[in-house]
Order: C-alpha cells, then structure tokens, then sequence
C-alpha cells in the first residue's frame, strides 16, 4: 500500500513537471487579459481551471472591442486532454453611455471537430508562440524597410479596421500579444514579409484551425 501510494505521487508529480515544461513561457505582469468578464458566460465545461489555455480573439475592434461576428478561439489542455471550441458573439447590444459596456449578446459555441491538437502546438511553439510580440504599423514598415521595399510606394495601413489578439494562460503565466489582418498592412507583392514575420505565421495557424478566413 505504501509503496502504490509512493508510485501513485511520483506519477502526479511527472505529469506535472511534464505539463510545466510543455508550457514554459515568460510571464508578462503587464498583461491584462481582454474581454474577460465574457469569459464567466460560457459553460464551466470549456472553461474549468485548465493547466494551459490559448484565446484568439478575432474580427475586434480598437475601440469597440468585439462586435456581431467577432469571435473566439477557445484551446484548452488539462489532464493530458486537448480541448477547442470556436465561440462566436451576435446581436449585441450596448449601452454608449456607459462605457459602451454589452447589455446583451447571443453566444454559439461549435467545438471544432477532432484533429492533431498536439502536433498544431508544437508547431506554434515553433514558430515564436511563446516569444512572439505585437507588431503595430510603426515596426511593420520598419521590418519591410529592412528587406529592401520601397515604402514610398505606399502600404494599405489602417487606424480602425479588425485585429486579433491572442492570449496564454496558466496559473503561473500569463502573455498576450496583438497584430492587424495581412490585408491592412501588405501589398501583394509583400510576401516575403508576410512569410518572415513570426505574428503572421502563428495568426494563419490559428485562423486555420478556427476556420476563420484572413480577410474576413
């Protein structure tokens, strides 16, 4: 008996290691997860103290935040088990006065049918997702200067259009980053920085697995 008990705690105490070096990333105390009161709407099953939790807001406004058709990417990892969810926000409703602040919203929540959870992770970890940063219109043109474009010829760039972000979550960690859909910032002949780009990357994975279209 005290030998399962000991077997027992070593095998709680692996999986645990494991789990933590699965999700090794540097906390940002700075963070400041968005749209979190939403998150107490949705049913505890999909949202019940996961070890690891990943959220791509999409179709979101600078200063609305979601509106009708925004969305969520909702991947959870907890007791070995990969979880994901597509949740999308309709017919909301708000008070402008009040710090534009919902008073009501209809919620639809798809699971995502299976697929290779674990292998889509590690190819976001591979391409920067744990050190990726946000890229604003300043550090684009910056980044397209320094592969020799000619920014004179102009960049569709805009102030108010849709963005994404996306969060990681665990109890001890918590990082977040920002970006703005490719068709706000690139020409077509832009492609070399689209594909250098770490955010791009990691945002068209995502967009993919959500099955959510670049240009919306």
């Amino acid at each position: 008996m005290f030998k399962k008990g000991i077997l027992l705690l070593l095998f709680f105490t692996t999986s645990v290691t494991q789990a933590q070096e699965k999700f090794d990333f540097k906390n940002d105390p700075k963070v400041k997860l968005s749209n979190e009161r939403l998150m107490k709407f949705l049913p505890k099953k999909i949202f019940d103290k996961p070890e690891f939790q990943l959220r791509l807001w999409f179709a979101i406004k600078p200063f609305d935040g979601i509106h009708d058709n925004s969305g969520l990417l909702l991947i959870s990892y907890k007791n070995k088990k990969w979880q994901a969810n597509k949740i999308s926000f309709n017919d909301i409703t708000r008070k402008y006065k009040k710090k534009r602040a919902i008073t009501s919203m209809r919620i639809d929540i798809m699971p995502l049918q299976p697929f290779d959870i674990e292998n889509q992770f590690n190819q976001l970890k591979t391409e920067g997702l744990f050190t990726c940063r946000s890229l604003d219109e300043t550090e684009i043109i910056r980044l397209a200067k320094q592969r020799g474009y000619d920014t004179k010829k102009g960049y569709p760039i805009v102030h108010d259009g849709f963005g994404f972000s996306v969060e990681l979550i665990t109890a001890k960690a918590k990082r977040s980053f920002t970006g703005r859909y490719p068709d706000f910032f690139y020409n077509s002949t832009d492609k070399l920085v689209n594909e250098l780009v770490p955010l791009i990357k990691i945002q068209k994975r995502l967009f993919n697995i959500a099955g959510v279209g670049l240009g919306l």
